[in-house]
């Protein structure tokens, strides 16, 4: 919450010092340095259960395996995603694609080429924390957001108002919570370093399959289904409502975290009562969760309808095109949060092959979102481009899910 706080106070500071150009600039290089977060393996809810599973066995020798493992795999996938992003940056025209988006002091390549390193060093201290929930350690990474996201809304007073640029973004935005992180990860490893250096014997961690899994969900298909149409309307659609597009995707984006945040206490209680037997309490769990969303999702189609009026002195776009752009990114939002909350109820219940339809699904959704978004975005129609994205993560996603959630309801009797 203290990450969605900091992002969302960032906009109107960004938008009142900065202008709308350059805070869009800044939100098309962040999701242009995300392209290597496709290769970046991300270890996922089996790896965090697994390292759980070793600590309340006082098993410190796998622990250690574990940990030696991951790191390792982990560090040579962020050496080959560097080279690759070096070898994009020599061989592509990284200028050409931002020509419409300039801003006054920015240099495109550089600021690009930092934010790359933060990405990809960023999946590295991921490793680490993810590491640190399978220890129980959450509280300390509570308290390291806490501080990180508070220090960086005081530096939005600070630094933006008298250095309102890219650069300046980039530091309060990025750099700050990257440095943060960069502690944390090094104090856990000084305090952890007589475990975490035991010999591990003839153990074998098999944790490739299950991040490759979870990479292809949260890396290409999160990338693929929310930064590409991000990329692609702020580049490539009519340069005055550039940046109206990138707010409401970076709206979309945080709202979508308020919802994880939502979730996250009906995992367990669904293993729990899977556990005990409980059907009931599994369906009214689901039927909660989904109903919840819904209502989140009318309230924020509507608020955002209302709330584009805002943008009238910004940017002077017509209050229908505000409307139409606003109104559709909610719906866009909606369709994104129920897709996401069936997501999570059905990789609760899910694992190994048997969710490898989900998998599938979220692969076809995230393709046809980006094509929604390039087709219409290139026919002149980008005003109406989230709403045929809500649409395509309805009939190729939201559908799809509800049967396989069904299908597993009729498996519990």
């Amino acid at each position: 919450m203290a990450a969605f706080a900091t992002q969302v106070l960032a906009i109107p500071i960004a938008i009142r010092y900065c202008g709308l150009d350059t805070y869009a600039l800044y939100l098309s290089l962040v999701a242009a340095s995300l392209a290597p977060s496709i290769l970046l393996l991300r270890l996922g809810p089996s790896f965090i259960s697994s390292v759980a599973k070793f600590h309340r066995l006082d098993d410190r020798h796998s622990l250690s395996a574990y940990f030696r493992n991951s790191i390792g795999l982990t560090s040579l996938n962020c050496v080959a995603a560097g080279l690759l992003s070096v070898a994009a940056f020599c061989l592509l025209p990284v200028d050409h694609f931002f020509k419409d988006l300039s801003a006054p002091g920015t240099t495109i390549v550089p600021t690009l080429a930092v934010l790359s390193f933060l990405s990809i060093t960023g999946c590295f201290l991921s490793t680490v924390e993810a590491y640190q929930a399978g220890l129980h350690e959450t509280h300390v990474l509570y308290v390291r957001s806490t501080v990180s996201n508070g220090l960086a809304i005081a530096l939005l007073f600070v630094i933006i108002p008298f250095y309102p640029s890219v650069v300046g973004l980039l530091i309060v935005l990025q750099v700050v919570p990257f440095v943060t992180r960069l502690l944390n990860a090094a104090f856990f490893i000084w305090r952890q370093r007589m475990t975490l250096l035991l010999p591990s014997g003839d153990r074998t961690t098999n944790i490739l399959g299950d991040a490759v899994r979870y990479t292809f969900m949260a890396g290409f298909c999160a990338y693929t289904g929310t930064q590409v149409p991000l990329l692609i309307l702020t580049t490539q659609s009519n340069t005055n409502r550039a940046g109206l597009y990138a707010v409401a995707i970076q709206l979309v984006l945080q709202l979508q975290g308020v919802i994880a945040v939502m979730m996250a206490p009906t995992v367990p209680a669904i293993a729990n009562a899977l556990a005990a037997g409980e059907v009931k309490t599994v369906r009214r769990i689901q039927q909660g969760s989904i109903w919840l969303t819904n209502c989140v999702g009318m309230l924020v189609a509507c608020a955002s309808a209302i709330l584009s009026q805002w943008f009238e002195l910004s940017t002077g776009i017509s209050y229908l095109a505000r409307l139409s752009i606003a109104l559709s990114a909610g719906l866009f939002f909606w369709s994104m949060a129920i897709e996401s909350v069936l997501l999570s109820l059905l990789l609760t219940r899910m694992s190994g092959r048997s969710s490898n339809a989900i998998y599938v699904s979220q692969g076809i959704r995230s393709i046809s979102v980006a094509l929604a978004a390039l087709t219409f975005t290139v026919a002149g129609l980008d005003l109406w481009a989230f709403l045929a994205m809500a649409v395509c993560s309805l009939f190729v996603a939201i559908i799809p899910l509800l049967r396989i959630l069904r299908a597993r309801d009729h498996m519990l009797h």
